[in-house]
């Protein structure tokens, strides 16, 4: 690990522990169960998430949103489903 890169996590440490307000979190990429610890870990902290990429598929069809031909994750809907039900909850 570099220099810059130690000084990037020093940062994102404080400002993940002392969030601005509002926090909103932009995720994306293809997977879900790459991110799903990070997911669960910043709901607490977030006051909105958005789900971008390939990603954000599988939580339309968790929510029944036609995909299309589109990427997704189908053996993960039902995690989407928790997940989305975990943020009604908190709100």
């Amino acid at each position: 690990m570099g220099l810059l890169m130690e000084k990037e996590l020093h940062y994102l440490h404080e400002e993940l522990d002392h969030p601005g307000k509002p926090f909103v979190v932009i995720m994306g990429g293809a997977k879900v169960s790459d991110k799903i610890g990070v997911l669960k870990a910043l709901m607490e902290k977030a006051d909105t998430i958005l789900i971008c990429g390939a990603m954000a598929n599988t939580f339309f069809k968790a929510q029944g949103i036609p995909i299309g031909a589109s990427r997704v994750e189908a053996d993960k809907v039902d995690l989407a489903n928790e997940l989305l039900a975990l943020a009604k909850s908190a709100t």
